[in-house]
């Protein structure tokens, strides 16, 4: 009695990627815009998420960058805000980060951290906290 093989084919499921700027984005950009044009023809999605203001020159530089390169993609800005928050609240959902600090995505604790009058801290105002406050 033979064993048979039954061979599946698995159909790609559409993932969100999240790709930094600063540090990832920027290190490589022709190796962003091809992966980006690979993930978009297989029905993925990608966005830059990145810790800057949405505004004035940090705005401006990275929208050139991004030209430079030839990508379009929606670029989310986190204004120094934990990545994963400001994703949340507007109704995205990231399945894949590539980022060099993935510190600065935030997962549930670090996303509670909040100072002694119960005001909510940005991820920069955490990691500057002395040890032990």
């Amino acid at each position: 009695m033979g064993v048979g093989v039954r061979l599946v084919q698995l159909r790609a499921i559409m993932v969100n990627f999240a790709i930094d700027f600063d540090n990832t984005f920027t290190r490589d950009p022709e190796l962003f815009k091809m992966f980006i044009r690979i993930c978009e023809q297989r029905g993925h999605k990608c966005y830059i998420v990145t810790m800057r203001a949405g505004r004035g020159d940090a705005k401006a530089q990275v929208e050139a960058a991004l030209a430079e390169a030839g990508v379009d993609v929606p670029i989310v800005y986190c204004h120094h805000t934990f990545k994963r928050k400001i994703i949340s609240q507007q109704g995205l959902n990231i399945d894949i980060w590539i980022d060099d600090l993935p510190e600065g995505i935030g997962d549930q604790r670090m996303m509670m951290a909040y100072d002694d009058k119960g005001i909510p801290q940005t991820l920069w105002q955490w990691l500057d906290k002395p040890t032990g406050e």
